[in-house]
């Protein structure tokens, strides 16, 4: 099947050859039953042969690959800033990552006995911080652990001691971490410890306005881009998808939503059919 995805030898040989090698075939035939397009498909297998291939750095088979090795390459990812684009669309190391570990576990590959050592539990303020944000903001949990890595790296600067932070170690320790990334990683460094800081503002950890103290990072989103497609560019967009077959139908509802609705990309995301 990797001759469905790759004309070039080279790289054939290359996929075959990682740890994820002997799967990758019947993980693109598990791919397209579920209507995957050949670009998705391509991603899904460059992310599953990196994900593989960090676990063999780090020892782990692929029969181990559970959902607690799963998490840990997102934290890694996160950490080198290839969890998501800046746009919040998840790489695709991470997409082919998350559905290679759901194939492994539905085709039984993933042993019941493969148990992961329980990583070691995260400081407690961290842990009251998700709560607050779960309760107070209401934010995902896809976006806590994002932050998670970036207050982790910020807990273990300052000794987990709050009453540390100052206007000028907060300041270089966002420009330290701007300097090792691009802007989208920068940013979500700024807005984390940000929400961070507020928290502790909010809880009497720290003091007041420090929060203000937090640098921005300049990035005007998709500026880019066209600030809008035409009418009529819309238009086809919206008749090019063959309503008579699932996926073209699938497309169509997902366009009108956007154009007709205005809904953005995550919110369609997450409808269900109830909704």
């Amino acid at each position: 099947m990797l001759t469905t995805y790759y004309t070039r030898e080279r790289t054939r040989t290359m996929y075959a050859a990682a740890p994820a090698g002997p799967y990758l075939d019947e993980f693109s035939q598990w791919l397209e039953q579920r209507g995957f397009t050949t670009r998705t498909i391509r991603r899904c297998l460059f992310g599953a042969t990196q994900f593989t291939l960090w676990a063999a750095a780090a020892g782990i088979a692929v029969q181990r690959l559970d959902a607690t090795r799963l998490e840990e390459f997102r934290g890694y990812l996160a950490q080198h800033g290839q969890l998501q684009y800046a746009s919040g669309n998840p790489t695709p190391r991470c997409m082919g990552a998350h559905h290679f570990s759901a194939f492994l576990s539905a085709q039984g590959i993933v042993s019941a006995g493969a148990v992961a050592t329980p990583s070691s539990p995260p400081p407690p303020l961290l842990t009251a911080f998700e709560h607050w944000m779960d309760v107070h903001r209401g934010v995902t949990a896809q976006t806590l652990r994002n932050y998670r890595p970036i207050l982790l790296d910020l807990l273990t600067t300052f000794d987990d001691r709050p009453e540390q932070l100052e206007a000028k170690s907060l300041r270089a320790f966002i420009l330290a971490r701007a300097h090792r990334h691009g802007k989208g990683k920068a940013k979500n460094v700024v807005t984390a410890t940000r929400m961070f800081v507020r928290f502790l503002i909010a809880n009497g950890r720290c003091a007041p306005g420090l929060d203000e103290a937090i640098p921005t990072i300049a990035m005007w989103r998709l500026s880019t881009l066209p600030q809008y497609l035409p009418a009529d560019d819309v238009e086809r967009t919206i008749t090019a998808c063959d309503p008579s077959t699932p996926l073209g139908a699938r497309d169509q509802a997902i366009i009108l939503l956007m154009v007709r609705l205005g809904l953005r990309g995550s919110d369609v995301v997450g409808l269900r059919f109830p909704d």
